[in-house]
């Protein structure tokens, strides 16, 4: 279990308007009145911010949800539930603002609706909250392979390579990402957070991202063939 802490805001409501001051929740139930106001998704007593709806399966983890503790009081994330027949579990031991997830088969290019149920409780509050959200699996054997930070696999048209132009802006630098068939996929053996081949010898799918690190980004060069 962990603790998100955030700020709380506003307005003085009856406990038992909580229960529908947000069409999000399930049920909400405090012992006594709070301090919470009606707001968006991101703005509610637990907001949820959708972060990343495609992965790849056996591509490693991707963090789906941001959660933000809206409440009046500190409230801790109990758990996270997914339904049995989820294209995706849950990949983390403790909820630290993320939920992290992973791909476990292939859905199809439209992706697939699933509803996560979020419980939380505080000294006062408990919540449950189910989140619809519509996630995309990528099939490994449509999906780049990287090996290592130098070479990638791929039956299809390479449209863009990246590299790490570590730091001197000329290329040369290890392989971070590709585009192909207008989607970019990201090196998972790359460590994006400390720039360095994390896993110089690592044989694996590349992760689809729809917002890549590399773009904006003066430290990486993108070269087209």
């Amino acid at each position: 279990m962990s603790r998100l802490r955030y700020a709380s805001l506003a307005l003085i409501v009856a406990a038992a308007l909580l229960a529908t001051g947000s069409g999000a929740f399930s049920s909400v139930d405090a012992s006594r009145a709070s301090s919470v106001g009606v707001a968006s998704d991101q703005r509610a007593y637990l907001g949820v911010t959708v972060v990343e709806t495609e992965g790849t399966v056996g591509g490693g983890s991707f963090s789906l949800l941001e959660l933000t503790d809206n409440f009046p009081e500190e409230v801790d994330v109990d758990s996270v539930s997914l339904p049995n027949d989820a294209p995706i579990s849950y990949d983390s031991d403790e909820v630290d603002g993320d939920v992290e997830v992973v791909c476990e088969e292939a859905t199809g290019d439209e992706g697939e609706s699933v509803t996560l149920e979020i419980a939380a409780s505080g000294e006062t509050i408990e919540v449950t909250k189910n989140e619809e959200v519509t996630v995309t699996c990528i099939d490994p054997e449509e999906t780049p392979t990287f090996r290592g930070c130098g070479r990638v696999d791929t039956d299809k048209t390479i449209e863009q390579t990246v590299l790490y132009s570590q730091g001197n802006g000329q290329g040369g630098g290890p392989l971070v990402g590709v585009r192909v068939d207008g989607r970019a996929y990201k090196n998972p053996n790359f460590d994006f957070e400390n720039t360095n081949c994390g896993n110089s010898g690592g044989k694996r799918p590349g992760i689809e991202v729809t917002d890549p690190p590399w773009t904006g980004n003066g430290d990486y060069i993108v070269n087209s063939p």
